[in-house]
C-alpha cells in the first residue's frame, strides 16, 4: 500500500524553516549594524550569548525532569512533573534577565531600550531553537515517508508511524497554534524584559513589574505542560494569548512612563545646567565691569 503525505504539509515545514533563516539574518547581521553605537553592539552580543547559556541550562534541566518523570501513570507524579517544567523556565529565565540588567551589563550608557533589545535576542534565539529544529526535523520525517512504498515500512517506526498518524489528512491545527505560539512568545521576552529591567532600576518601587513577569511566565508553561501530561484538550492552551496580550500591553506602559520619566529627568539636568551656565556668565559679566570702573 502506498502512501504520501499532503504537500500542503510540506509548504507548512517550509514556512517555518524560511521564518527561522529570515530571524537568523535579522538577529544576528543586520541589527548589529543597526546599532552603530559600539557599546550598544556589546550589549546585544553579551545579552545573545547569554540568552544562549540560559537556554542550554534550560535544556538540560528539561531532560534531566523529564528522564525523571516520564512514563509515569501517577496523577501526582504527573502533576509534580507539569509544576516543575512550569517554574524552571521563569527561575531561569526572569532570574537571569535580572543578572544580566545587574551586573553583567549594568553602565550608565545603556538606557531602558536596552531591555527591548535582550528581549529580541533571547526571545528570538529560542525561536530560532524550538520552532526552525522543530520544523527542520518534522521536513525529513515527512520526507522519510514519502519516501516509503509500504504502510508497514512505517508502522514498525515509532517515530514516522506518530508523523504519519499526525499529518496524513493534511496539516494538523496544533501546527497553526504553534505558529502563533511562537510569535507570540517572541513577543512575550520582550515584553518580559522590559518589566525585569524596569525592576533593575528601581527593585523596592518597581517589585511588581518582576512578579507579573515572573508569575505570568510560570502559568504560560505550567499550563502548556499540564495539558500535554493530562492529554488535555489543546485549545485550552489558546488561553494563553490573553496573558500574551495582557503582558504586552502592561509592559507597553511601564516601558512609555520610564521613557518619560528619563526624558524628564534629562530635562531637569539640561534646565539645571543651563542655570549653571547662566550663573557663570553673569558672574563673569560682573566681574568684568568691576574691573573697567575708574
Amino acid at each position: 500500500m502506498e502512501t504520501k503525505i499532503p504537500t500542503s504539509c510540506f509548504i507548512i515545514s517550509y514556512f517555518g524553516i524560511s521564518f527561522f533563516l529570515i530571524l537568523l539574518i535579522f538577529l544576528f547581521f543586520l541589527i548589529p549594524k543597526i546599532l552603530s553605537n559600539i557599546k550598544r553592539r556589546s550589549f546585544f552580543w553579551g545579552m545573545v550569548i547569554w540568552s544562549i547559556v540560559i537556554e542550554i541550562i534550560f535544556n538540560l534541566l528539561v531532560i534531566f525532569v523529564y528522564n525523571l518523570f516520564s512514563n509515569s501513570g501517577n496523577n501526582f507524579i504527573k502533576f509534580l512533573h507539569s509544576f516543575v517544567q512550569g517554574i524552571s523556565p521563569p527561575i531561569l529565565e526572569e532570574f537571569g534577565r535580572l543578572i544580566c540588567f545587574l551586573f553583567l551589563f549594568k553602565s550608565k550608557n545603556f538606557h531602558f531600550n536596552n531591555s527591548i533589545m535582550y528581549g529580541t535576542g533571547h526571545g528570538g534565539f529560542e525561536t530560532l531553537v524550538m520552532y526552525a529544529t522543530n520544523n527542520i526535523n518534522k521536513l525529513i520525517n515527512l520526507y522519510k515517508i514519502n519516501n516509503k512504498n509500504d504502510i508497514t515500512e512505517i508502522t514498525k517506526d515509532e517515530d514516522l508511524n506518530k508523523y504519519y498518524q499526525d499529518y496524513k489528512d493534511g496539516i494538523p491545527i496544533d501546527d497553526y497554534i504553534n505558529i502563533i505560539m511562537r510569535l507570540f512568545g517572541y513577543v512575550f521576552h520582550i515584553s518580559a524584559s522590559i518589566l525585569v529591567y524596569s525592576f533593575s532600576l528601581n527593585m523596592k518601587k518597581n517589585i511588581t513589574h518582576f512578579i507579573v513577569a515572573f508569575v505570568f511566565h510560570f502559568i504560560i508553561d505550567f499550563e502548556y505542560n499540564l495539558i500535554v501530561d493530562f492529554n488535555l484538550n489543546k485549545w485550552i492552551d489558546m488561553s494563553n494569548f490573553g496573558i500574551f496580550i495582557i503582558l504586552s500591553i502592561y509592559s507597553y506602559f511601564v516601558w512609555k512612563k520610564n521613557i518619560f520619566e528619563a526624558n524628564s529627568k534629562l530635562n531637569e539636568d539640561e534646565d539645571e545646567d543651563d542655570l549653571i551656565e547662566n550663573k557663570e556668565n553673569k558672574d563673569g559679566q560682573s566681574s568684568t565691569e568691576c574691573r573697567v570702573l575708574p
